[in-house]
């Protein structure tokens, strides 16, 4: 008897944490809002493509994973740039992660502070979607001698010196601390 009451007694308690996490909308249950179309518009490879690891996405200053739709947490790929953006094909995904330059902010080479990946070079496009700033990281081959980020940059120059885009971030702009 005393063990029915135990087990009772347990699955109340799971059933009312279940129901404060659902009431409360805590974080870890809530997605982020519905990507706009024009981050689904990536183009699949036509030009040459980096052989690399998708590590995640971040905002908030590499504390909080991006969950959208697309963004999945990690994956083998190539990584790719072109004209339009960023992109990056997830082995077994038909859509890339794509990164329009209307939406880059900054790209550079950083070290990756945690993880299995710790302590090796990522390329990390900043980008922004409704006002907030969220951190890309990619590891690819050589990422520092690879061109990737001095391309990227050199596209967010051009739009900037046509209006099109914000263009890079001022130093002004809080973006340091290493990819988590």
């Amino acid at each position: 008897m005393t063990s029915l009451l135990i087990i009772l007694a347990a699955g109340l308690a799971v059933m009312l944490a279940l129901l404060v996490v659902v009431v409360t909308g805590a974080s870890f249950w809530r997605r982020e809002d519905p990507l706009p179309p024009d981050m689904f518009d990536g183009d699949l490879p036509d030009g040459p493509t980096h052989r690399g690891q998708y590590i995640a996405t971040y905002a908030d200053q590499w504390r909080k994973p991006f969950n959208a739709q697309g963004f999945l947490q990690g994956g083998h790929g190539e990584f790719y740039v072109n004209e339009r953006g960023v992109h990056f094909l997830i082995d077994g995904s038909r859509q890339p992660v794509f990164l329009p330059y209307e939406r880059v902010r900054d790209a550079m080479v950083d070290t990756v502070g945690s993880g299995v990946f710790r302590g090796q070079p990522a390329i990390v496009v900043v980008w922004e979607l409704n006002s907030k700033l969220y951190r890309s990281a990619f590891i690819i081959e050589n990422p520092e001698g690879s061109g990737v980020v001095a391309d990227i940059q050199t596209h967010l120059i051009r739009l900037n010196a046509h209006g099109e885009g914000e263009g890079l971030l001022d130093k002004d702009d809080e973006d340091d601390g290493d990819v988590d």
